[in-house]
């Protein structure tokens, strides 16, 4: 999912930035502390997926041997779900090296895309008209957080 999320919001600077393996890990295993600490309401790591039936074009023209037998199916994994009594929350876990200071809500689009995605995937499983977002930010040397919310519906 992430990939598909980064191709399609993708802008700026054609060199991707990297990281070193140990800070790599690091994240991995920040993953794994939060997923740990969250309780027993937090469902780790679930797959997610959605198949989008063939269509026609926006002209109504799809080739026969094409339109039979084509479908696209988006996958990916969730860091959790958080089970609420309200309802399913989606979580996004994403590490960082900044101080949580210098990130507010409106720090990544990339981030809210990918968890409204796993959002979709989620209601559409469920029968669901809203889900709820959370993307938790992890401070890699201070394991510190800081978590937003949003609340998404299938018509936006």
């Amino acid at each position: 999912m992430r990939n598909l999320v980064e191709f399609v919001l993708r802008r700026g600077d054609l060199q991707p930035g990297s990281i070193g393996a140990s800070r790599a890990l690091e994240g991995i295993k920040a993953h794994q502390y939060i997923q740990k600490i969250s309780g027993a309401d937090y469902v780790p790591e679930v797959t997610l997926s959605y198949v989008y039936p063939n269509q026609e074009t926006q002209d109504g023209w799809v080739p026969k041997s094409i339109s039979e037998n084509l479908c696209l199916e988006i996958k990916g994994r969730a860091d959790g779900i958080i089970m609420k009594e309200s309802g399913a929350c989606i979580d996004e876990i994403k590490t960082t090296s900044l101080d949580l200071d210098l990130i507010d809500e409106s720090f990544s689009d990339l981030h809210w895309a990918q968890a409204q995605c796993y959002a979709f995937m989620y209601a559409m499983q469920e029968g669901l008209e809203t889900m709820e977002t959370q993307l938790t930010y992890v401070q890699l040397d201070t394991v510190q957080t800081k978590k937003f919310l949003r609340s998404f519906s299938r018509q936006n």
